[in-house]
């Protein structure tokens, strides 16, 4: 009833064009959704009410959905193409510069608790059906890009057929990644590493408690842990 509506209203905008980016503009709103969470309540807000993050629709059917308490959001972006899903749990880090390119149908980008970034995007526009997950309490340095894709076609010669499809990636709990990090398409990384700068992981990181650096990314320590603090204030705060 309401889509009948609007187009019995638009009849009455001059104009073949503007007529129909009246009744597309509607559209997009009316199918896509921003939903704020907090513990006694869920309410659906505006894309442009989120200070610091700024979110456009560019197709249908898509669904951000954020976590209060909020991140502290510094120049973030996310724009959402068609039948796509994104999730940012709640935070008591910043999060800054973080971009999430057009994504395709499909795509789903889940990033969970007390995750904390200086620069990191996800390009999702290449191919459908694809997914980024990171876990909780992940700290994320600038200039890092999670790849899903190789962005463009590998062709075998002898069948026509394209080699290199893209695949998922999952990164684990406790995670930090270090300036000027690639991760790869189909990579999974376990709980609790780290990655040194200028890395490029394209393997799977199946251990726990290790350092991994490299291009390609191999584990160089293992037994290691890490701490937002830095190592004189973690002496000094514990005393050793």
């Amino acid at each position: 009833m309401k889509r009948k509506f609007i187009r019995l209203l638009s009849c009455f905008i001059p104009g073949k064009i503007r007529r129909k980016e009246f009744r597309r503009r509607f559209f997009l709103r009316e199918t896509n959704q921003v939903i704020l969470i907090s513990k006694n309540k869920v309410k659906k807000i505006h894309p442009n009410k989120i200070k610091g993050l700024k979110i456009k629709f560019y197709g249908y059917n898509n669904s951000v959905k954020l976590y209060e308490p909020l991140p502290t959001f510094v120049n973030c972006h996310i724009d959402m193409g068609n039948n796509s899903y994104v999730e940012i749990a709640s935070s008591k880090f910043s999060i800054k510069n973080l971009k999430i390119y057009k994504t395709r149908p499909g795509s789903v980008v889940v990033i969970g608790e007390d995750f904390s970034c200086e620069g990191v995007e996800f390009p999702m526009q290449c191919e459908c059906n694809l997914m980024i997950k990171i876990g909780r309490d992940c700290m994320f340095s600038h200039d890092i890009s999670l790849m899903c894709t190789d962005s463009h076609a590998i062709i075998d010669l002898s069948t026509q057929c394209p080699v290199n499809y893209g695949k998922n990636i999952e990164i684990g709990d406790h995670v930090w990644l270090a300036p000027y990090c690639m991760i790869f398409k189909g990579v999974k990384i376990a709980n609790d590493n780290i990655i040194g700068a200028h890395s490029i992981v394209s393997k799977d990181i199946s251990e726990c408690h290790t350092i991994s650096v490299g291009a390609p990314a191999k584990i160089t320590s293992r037994n290691r842990t890490w701490n937002r603090l830095s190592a004189q204030l973690y002496r000094d705060k514990h005393k050793i």
